[in-house]
């Protein structure tokens, strides 16, 4: 009988891996071929997508390589994404062979698990673990805006193991967390706009997203995620950071208190000793470091993708902020 060399049998081994991937195929939700883990993945919803909404799948060779690298083989997003206003946004899967959260950060949907309806609003977060068929649909009058991200991993079920203490159900009523906000943010923009497929930055996300499931077990479940106090800080944070690549105004930030935007302004720095502007002003520019830091974009690249359509005005904010132009933070000999 004529046997294959080794080195071609691996190539057709790695061939297998990648169709497993693309085809999603039942019987390859974890399985060992030659020395490799490879998952089937569930699919994301064919909801249409708008204008600022975002949806990224890894390729399949980014797949392969993050299981096999040893800092990712234990957990890694492989489909993330945005969904503002998702008006029509309904999904059923009767198999579900990967582990999905979705960050509710405004508006109303209905998730179906386990037989039954379960009602989703602000600050929830929506955790569907693997082999849980599952339904959802967004609400009509007031469709939810949310953050996702399916993973997988072999230690994906350790990682979330703790999370039943918060859940009764798939729904998990945490609250806005500005923390939490902020990182599904940068998590989506590292894996959707990593346009050169750098897997150091894939590595980067499989990594920030086990940060984000610890920070998990710290979080106190909230007895009603729809019940906020007259002025909740943390949910003015977090609506910062949803905003941070464009722009806000207290009229909108006061309104998600129900206050008018003169006592929430005095309310404010009663707390925080500064205005609630000048600080969206502070997160923003904290944001155009940290995206000169890691990033390749120019500084007028850096400034639209805050929102700021004029560079030299955003320079100008920027050295008032952290002391120095752009150019010259970019290039500080930092450490």
């Amino acid at each position: 009988m004529y046997l294959e060399p080794l080195s071609h049998l691996y190539v057709l081994a790695r061939q297998y891996i990648n169709i497993l991937y693309v085809l999603n195929a039942d019987n390859a939700r974890s399985c060992l071929i030659f020395g490799f883990y490879c998952y089937s993945m569930s699919k994301p919803s064919n909801w249409p997508i708008t204008e600022k909404a975002i949806r990224f799948i890894m390729p399949a060779a980014t797949v392969a390589a993050l299981v096999k690298h040893p800092l990712s083989s234990d957990l890694f997003p492989h489909a993330v994404g945005y969904y503002p206003s998702a008006h029509g946004h309904v999904m059923n899967r009767a198999v579900h062979d990967d582990w999905l959260f979705l960050y509710c950060v405004q508006g109303k949907a209905t998730v179906a698990a386990d037989g039954r309806e379960y009602s989703v609003s602000k600050g929830d977060l929506v955790f569907l673990p693997n082999g849980l068929p599952h339904s959802y649909r967004a609400s009509e009058k007031e469709p939810w805006t949310i953050y996702w991200v399916h993973f997988t991993g072999k230690k994906a079920a350790n990682y979330v193991a703790h999370l039943s203490r918060l859940a009764h159900g798939p729904v998990l009523p945490i609250g806005l967390r500005q923390k939490l906000v902020a990182d599904f943010i940068e998590l989506v923009d590292i894996a959707a706009k990593n346009t050169d497929n750098n897997l150091h930055k894939f590595i980067y996300a499989a990594n920030l997203l086990k940060q984000m499931i610890c920070y998990l077990s710290l979080i106190k479940p909230r007895a009603d995620s729809t019940s906020d106090t007259p002025f909740n800080l943390e949910q003015v944070h977090a609506l910062m950071q949803q905003e941070i690549e464009g722009s806000i105004n207290l009229d909108t930030l006061a309104a998600g208190c129900g206050m008018s935007k003169f006592y929430f302004a005095k309310r404010y720095k009663q707390v925080t000793g500064t205005s609630p502007i000048a600080h969206f002003i502070n997160i923003k520019m904290a944001r155009a470091c940290r995206l000169i830091d890691i990033g390749d974009k120019s500084i007028t690249e850096t400034a639209y993708a805050l929102g700021y359509l004029d560079t030299y005005y955003f320079s100008r904010i920027f050295k008032k902020v952290i002391g120095i132009s752009p150019r010259q933070y970019r290039n500080l000999n930092k450490g």
